[in-house]
């Protein structure tokens, strides 16, 4: 079953490839979710703790805290070299 791709740039100027980006960009998000369970499992809780903030009515600065914690993993530590990196 052939899956659609991302949109196609067809116009050169800046601002229809800003506006592709976005699809490239909701493309590979929604590749993600149906493919890794780790992405599914990590949205499900960034879902859960935005619903919580609202629920317990946070303030905008520790939204702004939970939205960090959410985007980062302190736990993996970056390469050393970028020979390091793997591509898969």
């Amino acid at each position: 079953m052939s899956q659609p791709g991302p949109p196609r740039n067809l116009q050169k100027n800046g601002w229809a490839k800003f506006i592709a980006g976005f699809g490239y960009a909701f493309h590979g998000l929604w590749y993600a979710l149906r493919t890794q369970v780790n992405m599914r499992v990590h949205i499900s809780m960034a879902v859960l703790a935005i619903l919580l903030g609202i629920l317990l009515r946070i303030s905008s600065v520790e939204f702004a805290i939970v939205f960090v914690v959410m985007s980062t993993t302190p736990w993996q530590r970056p390469p050393k070299t970028w020979r390091q990196v793997r591509y898969y």
